[in-house]
Order: C-alpha cells, then sequence, then structure tokens
C-alpha cells in the first residue's frame, strides 16, 4: 500500500512539473505581445501570433488555454 501511495504522488509531482514547464512556455510565447500591450488577453494575442507567422506557437497557446478552462460538472 505504502508503494502505491508513492508511486501515486511521484506521478502527480512529476505531471505537475510538466504542466508547469508547459506554463512557462506559453508564458514566454505570450511575454513579448504583453509587454508591448499589457491589455491584450491571450485571447488576443493568438492572431497576432498568426499574422507574425507563428502558427505553431498559435496552436499550442490555443491547446493550452481551452485546456485550462475546462470546465467539469460536480457530481
Amino acid at each position: 500500500m505504502r508503494k502505491k501511495e508513492l508511486t501515486n504522488a511521484e506521478l502527480a509531482l512529476a505531471k505537475a512539473q510538466a504542466d508547469l514547464a508547459e506554463f512557462d512556455a506559453i508564458a514566454a510565447i505570450l511575454d513579448p505581445y504583453q509587454r508591448a500591450n499589457p491589455k491584450l488577453t491571450v485571447e488576443e494575442v493568438i492572431p497576432l501570433l498568426l499574422r507574425d507567422g507563428r502558427a505553431e506557437d498559435a496552436k499550442r497557446v490555443q491547446q493550452y488555454t481551452s485546456r485550462m478552462i475546462r470546465v467539469t460538472k460536480p457530481t
């Protein structure tokens, strides 16, 4: 039982670290645009990324934000 709990904790820690790394990567993509105009939202930056030829970054930001905004129904 103890080993299973430890494994679950290790998996949770690995997931948290991966989420943090992805958050940092998204922040690095958004930062130049939001420094230039701090009032820009993430949704407003995505078209700017596309305009600048950064389609992969735009897709990555869009996927990340749609994943983070997902709301689950209470059970």
